[in-house]
C-alpha cells in the first residue's frame, strides 16, 4: 500500500536494509535449492557410456585337463627352471671358490674304483 501512494506523488520507494537482508538470504537460499536439485536430477540420470574400442574376445576354454598334458607342462616348468638355477649357480663366484667347491671336484676326478670307494667310507670287508 505504502509503495502505491508513494508512487501517486512520484516519489522512488526505498526498501528498509532488513528487507534488503531478507531479499538477500531468500535469493540464497533459492539459488541452493536449485544446485541441490540439479545435483540429485544429474545423480539420477543415466549416464551414457561410449566403448573406447572394440578388445577381441577369445573363446571360452575348458579349465580341464587330462592329467597327462598337466605332468607333460609341469616337467616343461621344472626343466626351465632347473636349467636358469644350474646356469645361475656359478654366477659372480671367483675361480679359487668354485675350485673349492665339492661339487665342482667331484666332476674333475676320475672315477674310483670300488675297493678306493670302500676305503674312503671305512667299510671293512666282512668275510663269511
Amino acid at each position: 500500500m505504502t509503495r502505491f501512494i508513494l508512487a501517486l506523488f512520484g516519489k522512488n520507494y526505498e526498501s528498509c536494509k532488513s528487507c534488503e537482508i531478507l531479499k538477500q538470504q531468500l535469493e540464497y537460499e533459492r539459488s541452493e535449492k536449485q544446485m541441490l536439485l540439479e545435483t540429485m536430477t544429474s545423480l539420477l540420470k543415466p549416464q551414457i557410456i561410449v566403448a573406447q574400442g572394440t578388445t577381441e574376445l577369445k573363446p571360452i576354454t575348458s579349465r580341464f585337463q587330462m592329467f597327462s598334458k598337466r605332468r607333460v607342462e609341469l616337467e616343461k616348468a621344472d626343466a626351465e627352471r632347473a636349467r636358469i638355477e644350474k646356469s645361475s649357480a656359478h654366477i659372480a663366484k671367483s675361480d679359487d671358490e668354485l675350485k673349492n667347491n665339492k661339487l665342482y671336484e667331484a666332476k674333475e676326478t676320475k672315477i674310483k674304483t670300488v675297493d678306493d670307494l670302500e676305503k674312503e667310507l671305512g667299510i671293512e670287508e666282512v668275510v663269511s
